[in-house]
């Protein structure tokens, strides 16, 4: 097994790895549940609150030669999907997530490229309505620092998601949102024959 993880998750820089682990850091900042990820959700991370996000990532280093230094996300946001394990087809596009968090490895150089130093990613976080306001298909640091979505460090990640989530819900409501939705959430696994 070693020598799978070797050979298919050797290089942090690639755009799928680096999303995998943002989706982990991201988690952990805000006591995911479940732990374990779940591929093609209709969101990416589901807190403990109840607050369901979606996290999306760049580097301003890349495991292939870059041209152009500054970073972009091009993310899809709306998508015909409900969960992982629903059929995706009829359903309109639409908005999945309550909160949307932009990851960003700030290493310059590939020497430098840790991106398990926590100190080396910052986080742009954005309430559902902010992105229906937003009309870009392209995301870059400068333009959602245009937005007035500021960068945060992890440590202030937990927070953020917090003042950009659903704000009527009180803390008892979201115990109960949060084992009601993991609870849905595993059933859901269970019948697809995942996890047995």
């Amino acid at each position: 097994m070693v020598d799978f993880w070797r050979f298919g998750m050797g290089d942090a820089r690639t755009n799928n790895l680096r999303g995998c682990l943002a989706e982990y850091v991201v988690g952990l900042a805000v006591n995911a549940i479940p732990a374990s990820r779940v591929e093609l959700d209709a969101y990416d991370v589901l807190a403990l609150s109840g607050t369901r996000i979606e996290v999306k990532t760049s580097g301003l280093v890349q495991a292939w030669n870059k041209s152009d230094p500054r970073s972009q996300i091009k993310p899809r946001w709306k998508v015909r999907k409900g969960n992982a394990h629903t059929d995706i087809g009829g359903k309109p596009k639409r908005l999945h997530a309550d909160v949307y968090v932009f990851a960003l490895v700030t290493s310059t150089c590939s020497a430098d490229y840790d991106p398990l130093d926590l100190d080396k990613w910052e986080f742009r976080v954005a309430s559902r309505w902010q992105i229906d306001e937003f009309d870009r298909s392209t995301f870059t640091p400068s333009n959602l620092t245009v937005d007035g979505i500021q960068p945060v460090r992890w440590a202030g990640l937990k927070d953020a998601i917090a003042a950009a989530g659903p704000q009527s819900v009180t803390d008892e409501m979201s115990l109960f949102v949060a084992i009601k939705l993991a609870t849905e959430h595993l059933g859901e696994r269970s019948q697809a024959g995942i996890g047995s």
